[in-house]
């Protein structure tokens, strides 16, 4: 399962740096926020037909911040790093979004850094050195 992961994530990588080239990134986030839409709530409705959901404003609240913040600011802010540095150079950049993903997460949620995270957060920027050493 990681290993198909980190194949698809490649992939995407590689399709972004090539496809923002050639169309307008907006363009590509409404294309793929469309599909990607329709193919969740697709699977949504079937997988999990059964299990009841509660609307309140902190799903709603939650809903925005991952679409527009993480998927929309992410997107165009990668899309224009695509246009002007090459997508092996940007690979780097990307090994962080684990670090700062727990970092604002802590932050937000107000929850405590565990000692096992803490650990998994040093051993990825250690794999983030490996990485760039020369």
């Amino acid at each position: 399962m990681v290993a198909a992961s980190a194949v698809l994530l490649a992939e995407r990588v590689v399709y972004m740096a090539r496809a923002v080239q050639r169309f307008d990134p907006l363009k590509l986030l409404v294309f793929q926020s469309a599909i990607g839409s329709a193919c969740f709530l697709l699977a949504s409705v079937v997988l999990e037909s059964g299990v009841p959901t509660r609307y309140t404003p902190a799903l709603a609240a939650s809903l925005f911040y991952q679409g527009a913040v993480v998927a929309g600011f992410n997107f165009i802010v990668n899309s224009y790093l695509f246009k002007v540095y090459l997508a092996s150079a940007l690979a780097t950049c990307s090994l962080t979004t684990p670090l700062f993903g727990v970092l604002v997460a802590a932050a937000v949620t107000g929850d405590r850094l565990n000692p096992l995270l803490l650990l998994s957060s040093v051993m990825v920027a250690a794999g983030i050195g490996l990485t760039v050493r020369r």
